[in-house]
């Protein structure tokens, strides 16, 4: 507890530095950035900065509490506690691997720029700091009610490695479909669609809501096989509360990760996915409740989804 005690001041503070930084404008490393610093508020319009408060909060209120054990004045760290940490984590877990596996390819000069400053603190020390600190040294299992009940009994470093490979392969999957446009129109607000529609330049080239059906129920039926293998042979769930409970946190997971970071930070700023003909609609292609909705939709999908995961896992596997 000492090392996580002291691990979780460190991120506090690094937390703290970083923001002063990015209010003030304070650079100690020169060169490209892939976006200005900018003074102020702006920069906490980013999930990557978000992530990192969010994690330097609960560092502090954890400290504060292994600090009050120390002296005798508390007894042990409720379990809400844990929860929090538990979210950050993963929240400052997809940071980590956004920055290094999809914008370090994505921005000009590569990892590097991603590295300077501020970003050196948000992108790299305190998720690092954060991840180590959660898997190694904060020893403490995790029970859970009904709508958690899926962290039941599971190791937290198995969690985290399944969150960031489902995630992994749903971007890659995403990747792919996004070097054709065209073919992923009916994930785009309906004024787009429209807009699309009239344009010569794709009158042959639109899918029909066949192939939007077919393709959901594919993706549906691919995903429904990869929970049963994960859940049944890697997780040994045998249940279907089990099952169900934990495909279903899995499921969110990579719904959180498509609504923020695939559709609100990728999406809806990447100029590869503006049609021709379309380039007067920003306010269309930066229309996020769109895709937050989309994002109640999936967790709709899932209740489905996982129940039908519980059921082949009970009686089948």
């Amino acid at each position: 507890m000492i090392i996580s005690f002291i691990i979780n001041i460190f991120i506090s503070i690094l937390t703290i530095i970083a923001i002063t930084m990015s209010v003030t404008g304070f650079k100690f490393m020169y060169g490209h950035e892939p976006y200005p610093e900018l003074i102020g508020v702006p920069i906490y319009s980013y999930y990557t900065v978000q992530s990192n408060v969010f994690m330097g909060i609960v560092s502090f209120v954890f400290a504060n509490r292994e600090f009050q054990i120390f002296r005798g004045r508390k007894n042990d760290i409720p379990l809400v506690y844990y929860i929090f940490k538990m979210v950050a984590t993963v929240a400052i877990s997809l940071t980590f691997f956004v920055v290094f596996a999809i914008f370090g390819f994505m921005t000009k000069g590569g990892h590097i720029p991603l590295l300077r400053n501020s970003y050196l603190f948000f992108h790299f020390l305190i998720p690092v700091m954060s991840i180590l600190n959660y898997v190694i040294f904060e020893k403490t299992n995790i029970e859970l009610t009904f709508f958690v009940i899926m962290i039941i009994g599971v190791d937290r470093m198995i969690l985290i490695i399944e969150s960031i490979v489902l995630c992994l392969i749903f971007t890659v999957m995403v990747y792919i479909m996004s070097r054709e446009p065209i073919k992923t129109l009916y994930n785009y607000p309906p004024r787009i669609q429209e807009r699309v529609k009239t344009l010569k330049e794709y009158k042959d080239k639109i899918p029909t809501q066949e192939n939007k059906i077919v393709a959901k129920i594919f993706a549906s039926i691919l995903f429904l096989i990869i929970l049963c293998v994960l859940l049944r042979y890697v997780n040994g769930y045998k249940t279907f509360l089990d099952s169900f409970g934990y495909g279903f946190l899995l499921w969110t997971i990579v719904n959180l990760w498509d609504v923020i970071v695939l559709d609100i930070i990728w999406f809806c700023h990447d100029k590869q996915f503006v049609f021709k003909g379309t380039e007067d609609m920003i306010d269309e292609y930066h229309n996020y409740w769109f895709h937050i909705k989309g994002f109640f939709i999936g967790e709709a999908l899932a209740l489905i989804i996982c129940s039908l995961a519980g059921v082949i896992i009970y009686f089948f596997l």
